[in-house]
């Protein structure tokens, strides 16, 4: 592209930049390139990545090379005006310093769950970051690290879905090993949240509202889950077969028949398990 605008005749100058015209097009056209690289990701255009932020470091990598570019020309030329071993020890100086700040910032990138804590240390309102590091912490069985961390993700963002449905499901996991009245407000909290996950996910995804109709199965409002697995298998119908819910069908239609049988047996009211 640099190669290209060299051969494209030569451009006005304003005033003001009247002083920089012994540089050539060359910085011109390095700036040029750089801004029109950029607008795809300046707000003018919704791209995917702005589901999650509007900025990024990202966003400006490959906008950045006509800049970098023409930094490595500039030096190229002073250290060409420079005696040979001033431009050496510049050209060392530079090299080590570039190379201190890689290996500094490469520590961040150690493994994902230093990577995530990196950056919610640097913005702590990155729901982002606080989901993906709880997801990471619950695979790993850090169940208490990883429900402070789904509640920070619906704390920076209200209608976080997955946050509010993995927080649940913890409750759920925590009501399990507990008993008596704490029990009961444990799973009563997981139903809440799971409720919540399912009113803000915008893809009706069964598997959220089949969670809610386990933990009311697992806290004895039979009556409940009914309603609950009817209403995943309703929302598996209105997927398109490409998403592939409906091998789930034999799944909710055998747990809906038991919810079925034991709502009869009259255990409708909640209660404990």
């Amino acid at each position: 592209m640099l190669g290209w605008a060299a051969l494209s005749p030569p451009l006005p100058l304003p005033r003001g930049l009247a002083p920089l015209r012994g540089l050539g097009r060359g910085p011109l056209v390095a700036v040029l390139v750089f801004s029109g690289t950029l607008v795809p990701a300046l707000g003018f255009f919704n791209v995917y990545p702005m589901l999650f932020s509007f900025v990024a470091d990202h966003f400006q990598y490959l906008a950045s090379i006509p800049l970098i570019c023409l930094g490595a020309a500039a030096c190229a030329g002073l250290a060409r005006r420079l005696p040979l071993p001033t431009g050496r020890v510049a050209a060392a100086m530079l090299i080590a310093t570039l190379g201190l700040l890689a290996w500094r910032q490469g520590h961040a990138y150690a493994d994902l769950e230093t990577l995530w804590r990196d950056t919610i240390a640097k913005n702590p309102t990155a729901w982002m970051a606080h989901y993906n590091l709880g997801r990471l912490l619950l695979d790993g069985g850090r169940d208490a690290e990883a429900l402070g961390c789904f509640e920070r993700t619906v704390a920076t963002n209200p209608r976080h879905a997955l946050g509010y449905n993995n927080w649940g499901h913890l409750l759920k996991r925590e009501a399990e090993a507990a008993e008596g009245e704490r029990a009961a407000r444990l799973y009563e909290l997981a139903a809440e949240k799971t409720a919540l996950a399912i009113e803000h996910d915008r893809t009706r995804d069964p598997r959220i509202i089949r969670n809610l109709a386990e933990i009311h199965m697992a806290r004895g409002d039979y009556s409940a889950a009914v309603a609950a697995y009817e209403r995943a298998l309703e929302a598996i119908a209105g997927h398109d077969a490409k998403r592939g819910f409906d091998r789930l069908v034999p799944e909710y239609t055998h747990a809906l028949v038991e919810a079925r049988r034991l709502a009869a047996a009259g255990g409708g009211q909640s209660g404990g398990p």
